[in-house]
């Protein structure tokens, strides 16, 4: 596989390429807690531009969690007073 064209262009307009790929209107889910037969689960959430390769990584994940909102929802179990909650962070 060759290199990727991507890299080619101007770091400025990959930065504004990959603002327009990752960064979302409303605020994102960064952890979601889900209650699971052995107790509670966390999953992450990270764009897959991310995982293209190391650089487009090291250029995009600043861009990701740097200008969007996230927002960490817990699903906890029945029995637990307040069940549902919700936090959201702004950087």
């Amino acid at each position: 596989m060759g290199p990727c064209p991507l890299l080619e262009l101007a770091a400025e307009l990959r930065n504004q390429i990959f603002a327009l790929a990752v960064v979302e209107p409303e605020p994102q889910h960064l952890f979601r807690l889900e209650s699971a037969a052995d107790g509670l689960k966390a999953s992450f959430q990270q764009p897959a531009l991310a995982r293209v390769n190391r650089q487009i990584r090291s250029e995009t994940l600043p861009i990701f969690y740097g200008q969007n909102v996230f927002r960490l929802d817990e699903d906890l179990p029945p029995a637990t007073p307040g069940a549902q909650r919700s936090s959201t962070c702004e950087a």
